[in-house]
């Protein structure tokens, strides 16, 4: 699955995704999937480099 296939949303993502596909984001990220779930929900906000790493 490709994360950006157009104008995907994260949450989008997250919800069709494998498990290893959201490790793997996360991984690219730098981040955990947990904060990928945080910032998708919009109960955080991804900062300028974030963002860029997860399109």
């Amino acid at each position: 699955m490709v994360l950006m296939s157009g104008t995907m949303k994260l949450r989008t993502f997250l919800k069709y995704a494998t498990k290893r596909e959201r490790a793997e984001l996360a991984t690219v990220c730098n981040d955990s999937v947990a904060y990928l779930y945080q910032l998708a929900g919009k109960h955080r906000h991804a900062s300028p480099q974030m963002a860029t790493r997860i399109e």
